[in-house]
């Protein structure tokens, strides 16, 4: 009963607390505020007042009750919009940017930990000797155990210049390791490239393109890339889309300005106006493929649809995400914030995204129920002792276990071959096992703690041990 009761509260102050930060400057110079404004204030006070005074949930506080309010305001937009305090507000423009003061190591949180996963270039955290699969434990004393995604990032981040004592596990190890890191300011770069003469797939004057994001060092990055083309005599660029959320607008629409020859990229619908994007290109750079998936979203989506619509090259995978529309960020004047969908877009040829997504030219699905690949490529079992020549299904999944964590071997077959001998006792000595140049029982069982949870070992499986007939298909096309 207690929790109907709160519901009807919480849903009077979502109404009330809007009101209430439209009195915030910020947001003066679009109108002058209504003078009930300020009756409503003192209602929603008075709200507050009322429910700690006469609820039986003592824990309540009435910062609680002004953020469970602000939380559903944006609850009630869309689910694309939402309010954040300082701290997350914070790290919104961090993530959004690309830009931000840390350590330079990219964390996943599996099996309750926060994991090294990779690091940028140029990474405090790796010259200073961390590792893919370092658990962080505690950083300057704070314990991340337990600790939301967004706090514990903020932990890691922080100001250029500031010190950074990090704490971790490595491996079974239960000592904790420190390590004294310096934060830098970290430029993410979005752009992955494999040129042609570096593959075996790909021709000659072929480049492979992964962009991972449209934050805000993408066009830099891009135009550093398309100068490297040139030198190099590249014509036929695939450029990789899949998994790729989005991000920024402008990014995106300068990035096909390079691409796409006097033609539409983009129509903007806001609530009472409309616009228009064009690129004035004379002459396309190269011949195009793209490749999406499920999880090519919002900004992807924008690339994908422009490129369609144009005809300046060919699409392929699995239908997109379908976010179609457009968030503003908006700071308010105590360094809290909220982003809200301000607009929707369509296609050149003015074909809706939201809801609907970008169905490819040439439809392949590019992801595998998760069973497929637990199926074809189980994890050891951590009882028995695997030696060298000997065959073992398991020894599969190691071998790509290895390869995802960075050492050099290559998944593919079942034999424990003289490659994995190499590497075992590497990895053994790297984690502080025993070392027995077996895949033995604590060998596995490490390998396993590494990756067992972890969604982006799944994808790596999916993209390497499996056939990337996506990619494939790209090549063939571009051939033509």
């Amino acid at each position: 009963m207690m929790k109907r009761q709160f519901g009807k509260w919480t849903t009077l102050a979502v109404i009330l607390i809007l009101l209430v930060n439209l009195m915030s400057p910020a947001f003066a110079t679009e109108s002058q505020v209504d003078v009930n404004a300020y009756r409503l204030g003192n209602e929603l006070d008075y709200l507050i007042k009322y429910i700690l005074n006469n609820t039986v949930n003592d824990e309540l506080t009435k910062e609680e009750l002004i953020t469970a309010a602000k939380n559903g305001i944006f609850e009630m937009v869309d689910q694309h919009s939402h309010y954040y305090d300082a701290e997350g507000f914070k790290g919104l423009n961090a993530s959004t940017s690309g830009n931000f003061g840390g350590i330079g190591a990219m964390v996943e949180f599996t099996d309750g930990f926060y994991h090294v996963k990779g690091f940028v270039e140029e990474s405090p955290a790796k010259e200073a000797g961390l590792r893919v699969g370092d658990k962080f434990i505690v950083v300057n004393g704070i314990p991340l155990e337990g600790l939301p995604a967004s706090k514990a990032i903020s932990h890691i981040r922080g100001e250029v210049d500031s010190n950074a004592r990090v704490g971790i596990l490595r491996g079974q190890s239960n000592q904790v390791q420190y390590y004294e890191i310096v934060r830098k300011l970290i430029h993410s770069n979005p752009i992955s490239l494999v040129l042609g003469k570096d593959n075996d797939k790909l021709d000659d004057d072929m480049a492979y393109l992964r962009i991972s994001q449209f934050n805000a060092n993408t066009l830099l990055n891009m135009e550093t890339t398309f100068a490297q083309f040139k030198e190099e005599g590249i014509e036929k660029v695939i450029f990789d889309l899949r998994d790729n959320p989005g991000g920024y607008l402008d990014q995106v629409l300068e990035v096909l300005k390079m691409l796409v020859t006097n033609d539409d990229l983009l129509h903007v619908q806001y609530k009472d106006t409309a616009k228009n994007f064009r690129s004035d290109l004379k002459t396309a750079p190269f011949e195009i493929a793209v490749l999406v998936n499920e999880n090519s979203a919002s900004a992807s989506e924008i690339f994908a649809g422009a490129i369609q619509d144009t005809n300046t090259g060919i699409i392929i995978g699995d239908k997109t995400y379908g976010k179609g529309s457009v968030q503003g960020i908006f700071p308010l004047t105590n360094k809290e914030g909220f982003k809200m969908t301000i607009a929707e877009y369509f296609t050149p040829d003015w074909h809706k995204v939201d809801g609907v997504g970008i169905m490819p030219d040439i439809v392949i699905p590019q992801t595998l129920p998760m069973e497929t690949l637990l199926a074809d490529f189980p994890m050891a079992n951590e009882q028995s002792t695997i030696k060298y020549l000997q065959k073992n299904k398991a020894v599969h999944t190691i071998k790509a276990q290895l390869a995802y964590l960075g050492y050099e071997v290559e998944p593919s077959d079942d034999l424990y071959n003289k490659e994995l001998a190499y590497v075992i006792p590497q990895f053994q000595r790297d984690f502080r096992i025993n070392v027995t140049y077996n895949l033995d029982p604590e060998t596995q069982a490490t390998l396993n703690a590494l990756t067992i949870g972890n969604q982006s070992y799944y994808r790596y499986l999916a993209k390497n041990l499996y056939e990337d007939v996506a990619f494939d298909r790209a090549i063939e096309e571009l051939r033509k």
